[in-house]
């Protein structure tokens, strides 16, 4: 879609207007680097999308990790957004947000949506998990 409505938890309602290019996410970070443009500095602490604070986490795929690769070797920090290599990982770092209860006929309607976006968590967690399995 060209136009949608911002997400209902922002504070104050917008239009977004997406791209008429159809870039990929590395093709962004091409754009971004090549012209040295401004960007927001937590795509350098490893965040590779933005939204809400208390959703938003460090994409896991560029975790800095010592060798041998364990849970005990994890160094804590992340290498920048830039040098996510599967660009289907972009939303990883992402959190589901908290599945509400709706009441009537169109809860089935809400369960078939939280199903959907349950089941594309599941897969984004996957991919994570083979990605820095690859590292």
């Amino acid at each position: 879609e060209i136009f949608s409505p911002s997400s209902s938890w922002m504070p104050v309602s917008f239009m977004r207007v997406n791209p008429i290019l159809r870039w990929d996410y590395g093709h962004v970070w091409h754009f971004l680097r090549t012209f040295e443009l401004l960007y927001c500095p937590l795509y350098d602490l490893g965040y590779t999308s933005l939204g809400k604070k208390s959703l938003t986490n460090p994409n896991p795929a560029l975790l800095k990790r010592k060798y041998p690769v364990d849970s005990e070797h994890q160094s804590g920090s992340y290498w920048p957004a830039y040098m996510l290599s599967d660009w289907s990982l972009e939303r990883a770092g992402r959190i589901a947000p908290p599945i509400k209860q709706v009441s009537g006929d169109s809860q089935s309607d809400s369960n078939t949506t939280n199903t959907v976006k349950s089941s594309e968590s599941s897969s984004m967690q996957e991919k994570t998990k083979t990605a820095i399995s690859n590292v």
